[in-house]
């Protein structure tokens, strides 16, 4: 079976969905909680510290160039 993504717009739909799915006994789980954390690479952890010493410095980057940075961070 397929699993379902939501995304509430405000906290009253947040809880009619959750009083929804325990109502019908349906398994869901809320947020990261389920999910274990994993240890970042090396190679992560140094281009965050890279960038987050060039922030330190005033150097910032557009939103798209972030996002760029990211994805290729976290893959």
């Amino acid at each position: 079976m397929e699993s379902l993504i939501i995304y509430p717009d405000s906290p009253k739909q947040y809880e009619v969905l959750k009083a929804f799915l325990e109502e019908m006994k349906i398994h869901f789980s809320i947020g990261w909680q389920n999910v274990e954390p994993k240890e970042l690479e090396q190679w992560q952890k140094d281009m965050l510290d890279k960038r987050l010493e060039s922030i330190e410095q005033g150097n910032f980057k557009e939103k798209k160039e972030a996002h760029k940075i990211f994805d290729k961070c976290f893959k």
